[in-house]
């Protein structure tokens, strides 16, 4: 009986330790404060940071891990937004682009449809699924690039709004956004 015994515990302590019983966090391939975008990366000189790269940074409560920073410019409502969410699996990340692309690319308060100026759409980016528009900003007449992007189990949200926007520096940002992302996926 005894045996018996030993025998269904073994069972079940296999079958606890396959059965991935925890719920583990994904497999970290780096630190993800290490992501977001710094002012040096910033087109220009006129860029203050004022996010505090952190999970208080990154407004939806979605993920394992979340960071997020903003940076204002010289003109009204000119600014950077680097928000970084990760979730437990590229499932859960693909899900969570799905429910927000459309909110993101709203055309509340913006002048038209979101398009892709051809310094943008041209863009080759190793994103699993990614949406790039620019709009203009109905209140101040500011123009607006934004990139939504899933890159395995990481949702990226970034946003640059300018009065002086210039199509090939958000361009060079979003490829900078992408090669991090890259890096950080790629196995080591």
């Amino acid at each position: 009986m005894n045996n018996r015994w030993l025998g269904f515990l073994t069972f079940l302590a296999m079958l606890f330790i396959l059965s991935g019983c925890c719920n583990s966090l994904p497999e970290t391939h780096c630190p993800i404060e290490g992501l977001l975008l710094g002012i040096d990366d910033l087109p220009g000189n006129n860029w203050v940071e004022s996010g505090s790269r952190s999970s208080q940074g990154a407004p939806m409560r979605i993920g394992v891990e979340r960071i997020g920073t903003s940076f204002v410019g010289d003109g009204l409502f000119d600014g950077v937004l680097h928000d970084i969410y990760k979730l437990e699996n590229e499932k859960s990340a693909y899900h969570a682009y799905e429910d927000v692309v459309e909110e993101e690319f709203s055309t509340s308060k913006y002048l038209s449809e979101w398009s892709s100026p051809v310094e943008l759409s041209s863009l080759l980016l190793s994103s699993d699924v990614q949406r790039i528009g620019c709009n203009i900003f109905i209140d101040t007449g500011a123009e607006e690039c934004r990139l939504l992007a899933q890159y395995g189990p990481y949702l990226v949200r970034f946003s640059i709004r300018s009065h002086v926007l210039k199509h090939n520096d958000v361009a060079s940002l979003i490829e900078d956004v992408d090669r991090r992302m890259v890096e950080c996926l790629s196995p080591k």
